[in-house]
């Protein structure tokens, strides 16, 4: 398998302060990364994580989202 064509999905746990930073390596990278979706305790930063980032799918419980 090629390294450079490898296509990675991902997904964000905790939406806080610093995740800012992880979204924007993810957009930075979108010719290999998915960001598929994020997940939080508190839903309101779940869901707000979710429509910053084109609306992927936001979870408040670990479990459900993997």
């Amino acid at each position: 398998m090629n390294p450079s064509k490898t296509r990675y999905r991902i997904a964000v746990v905790g939406c806080g302060r610093i995740s800012k930073n992880h979204f924007g390596a993810i957009a930075t990278n979108q010719e290999r990364m998915d960001l598929v979706g994020v997940c939080d305790i508190v839903p309101e930063r779940a869901e707000e994580a979710s429509r910053a980032n084109g609306d992927v799918p936001w979870f408040t419980d670990l479990d459900a989202m993997l």
